[in-house]
């Protein structure tokens, strides 16, 4: 810890600026950085990046040491790289590339000569123009091969400079602008409309996800910074998983779509009732237990998406799950439909296994617990909006008075309703008003707004039928009002207000409160368990 902060190389202010945790860290910045930060992603200046010296001395990453403490006892007089080339964003990398891209050829070379004939299409939808420079790296992965290139870009998000480079790169490129809306989902499924699938053996459909985000966890992994693009594009576009990719969808079997096998997911229950309710509004038929590539970077079988260019679509369904979510599961279901499966492709995989230990510790602490508890029933919109890949210390089943339950409003929504920044007694809520004073104009108004911002919504007639349901059969404590640490709700807002308006404030509720805690202080608490030998 004296070491690293002493280094010059440490630059606590900045550090603490970045990662506001490290300021309250037994030991202070310096052990935070040691202890976790660097596993996290967390550089210890502008000047010197984790990922760069990691990449620079792969010997320093095979035996999982911390770059700046090794660089300050060894790779200074070493005479060690630290340069800050590898910045958080994308990376031409290209020297080193083209190493890799030779010796993939020569191990892939059987692979190559039988599929050069391959008719191939890759569909990309370019949203960060800065992505363009690494894309174009994977893609010469393909030059053995002969295939047409879609790039769909949104109008206003490309410059001249950029759609010039893509040009440069394929002059018979085709691109395609398109207005911002929907993901790149929605573009894929447009432009299929419009292709002869006929014409190919394989699609390979790719977008340029953005490297900013330090870390997430989701699907049960933590992704940290540039992890989920990488893992995207080496899982179909690798040096060596290009030709296999290739090769395996041009044989004869039940090989139908690949992908990265760590992105090969499943749904949490929350997603699963989402995904079944929108499937039966489209009527597409899907199994109760499916998978799907998570991220939509894969590569198909081109006929297999035959069935999309039939599907109508209804993108003005309203929702927190919205018709974009549902295309990324039906692109795999068409495929599993059909008898055919999704393989995946193990990549990176010295960067899942240290990921991997985090993971599985940090799945104690998810929020997909409360769906193992039998006492109450989880609504599934309220958990995708408010829970979804968050972490929780604890839970627990108490009865409190509905007088002293808050509801707090977000931001955007206290600056056009006029609520306080303080959260509010039951009876200030819309939803009261409409009950006491039947304001059926405010009200109309407060659903539209949730409806507009994708927000679970509520109608006049949806919360009348409510207010029968509970005067005729009382209230279900299977449904309990759910409310932070603080007692403030975050779901059941509707039914605390019948409850509020028919029996008083003094009225015992069932509350589900939820004690939400970062991902920093779960790694914590992991750590102190580990120490203690819990």
């Amino acid at each position: 810890m004296r070491c690293v902060s002493r280094s010059r190389l440490f630059d606590q202010e900045w550090y603490v600026a970045q990662n506001p945790e490290a300021a309250l860290w037994p030991g202070g910045p310096a052990a935070h950085y040691l202890n976790v930060g660097w596993e996290q992603g967390c550089d210890p200046s502008r000047a010197f990046l984790n990922a760069s010296y990691l990449h620079l001395n792969r010997d320093v990453a095979k035996a999982h040491c911390c770059p700046l403490l090794h660089y300050e006892e060894h790779g200074r007089a070493e005479g060690r790289k630290y340069t800050n080339a590898l910045r958080n964003s994308y990376k031409t990398l290209s020297h080193e590339r083209a190493r890799e891209r030779r010796q993939g050829r020569r191990e892939c070379a059987q692979d190559i000569r039988e599929n050069k004939n391959a008719r191939i299409l890759v569909v990309l939808h370019l949203f960060y123009e800065a992505s363009w420079v690494e894309i174009r790296e994977y893609l010469k992965n393909l030059k053995p091969y002969r295939y047409d290139l879609v790039v769909s870009y949104c109008e206003g998000f490309l410059s001249e400079k950029a759609l010039d480079a893509v040009r440069a790169f394929m002059p018979n490129v085709t691109l395609v602008c398109r207005e911002n809306t929907g993901a790149d989902v929605r573009h894929f499924y447009e432009l299929l409309k419009s292709v002869d699938l006929d014409a190919y053996d394989i699609v390979f459909k790719l977008h340029s996800k953005g490297t900013k985000r330090k870390s997430f966890f989701i699907y049960k992994q933590l992704f940290i910074r540039r992890d989920w693009f990488l893992y995207l594009y080496e899982g179909i576009l690798g040096a060596v998983t290009a030709h296999k990719t290739i090769a395996t969808l041009m044989r004869e079997n039940k090989t139908g779509m690949m992908a990265a096998a760590n992105l090969i997911v499943e749904d949490p229950p929350h997603k699963k009732k989402l995904v079944h309710a929108c499937m039966a509004e489209w009527g597409v038929p899907i199994p109760k237990e499916y998978r799907f590539v998570a991220g939509t970077c894969f590569a198909v079988r081109a006929k297999l998406l035959k069935p999309l260019q039939a599907l109508d679509v209804d993108f003005e369904r309203k929702g927190v799950f919205s018709p974009d979510h549902v295309l990324e599961r039906i692109y795999c279901l068409e495929v599993l439909n059909v008898g055919y499966e999704i393989t995946g492709n193990p990549v990176m995989e010295d960067i899942y296994q240290r990921r991997n230990k985090n993971s599985e510790a940090l799945s104690a602490f998810s929020t997909e617990r409360l769906y193992d508890d039998e006492r109450f029933v989880v609504d599934e919109e309220f958990f995708h909006m408010t829970l979804d890949n968050r972490f929780m210390g604890k839970y627990e089943m108490v009865e409190m008075p509905l007088k002293n339950l808050r509801r707090g409003y977000p931001p955007k929504m206290r600056e056009h309703f006029g609520h306080p920044p303080e959260p509010v007694k039951i009876p200030d809520t819309e939803p009261y008003q409409y009950l006491l004073n039947n304001d059926k104009e405010t009200y109309r108004v407060y659903c539209e707004w949730h409806q507009d911002n994708h927000l679970p919504f509520m109608t006049e007639e949806r919360f009348d039928a409510l207010v029968r349901s509970i005067k005729e059969n009382g209230f279900d404590p299977k449904y309990p009002v759910v409310v932070s640490a603080d007692n403030v709700i975050i779901d059941g807002q509707h039914r605390a207000c019948c409850l509020y308006h028919e029996k008083g404030g003094d009225f015992m509720v069932p509350v589900l409160r939820i004690h939400l805690i970062t991902r920093t202080k779960a790694l914590q608490r992991i750590r102190e368990a580990d120490e203690a030998g819990d």
